[in-house]
């Protein structure tokens, strides 16, 4: 007897992102690719996030998030990184959000200030890096 294939979160996905107009991204490896008219998918893959079992593959959406600069992605991100127990996989999105800085937009301090009281010496530190080198852009 043929078992009948489940649709996994993951392709559920992708065809809410096909449903969004993109035909452009089929598969984990793609999300890298998102540029600015990509920017009407951030709030689906944020959806996803909590969705998908596999950190591997919530590691990748993260990082899709971070590297155009979809700013509106930073507060989600904070609450990923604060319900998370794994270490690399908050190692990532601290990455993220660090990497958002770079795009020179001050109004991320809010967003990045909570970290200055973050347990870990090492969050501290990056985060007032990031936060003195946003507030000379004000």
């Amino acid at each position: 007897m043929m078992q009948a294939y489940q649709t996994s979160t993951v392709d559920t996905l992708f065809e809410d992102i096909k449903a969004h107009g993109f035909n452009d991204i089929v598969s984990l490896h793609d999300p890298a690719r998102l540029d600015k008219r990509h920017r009407s998918l951030i709030p689906v893959i944020l959806s996803y996030l909590n969705q998908v079992d596999d950190i591997a593959h919530r590691d990748v959406l993260v990082r899709s998030l971070g590297v155009k600069g979809f700013n509106e992605a930073v507060a989600p991100l904070i609450e990923e990184f604060r319900s998370s127990a794994d270490i690399s996989y908050k190692w990532r999105i601290g990455d993220t959000i660090w990497a958002l800085s770079y795009f020179k937009r001050p109004e991320l301090i809010s967003h990045i200030n909570p970290f200055t009281q973050h347990e870990k010496g090492w969050v501290r530190r990056e985060a007032n890096k990031a936060i003195k080198k946003l507030q000379k852009l004000q």
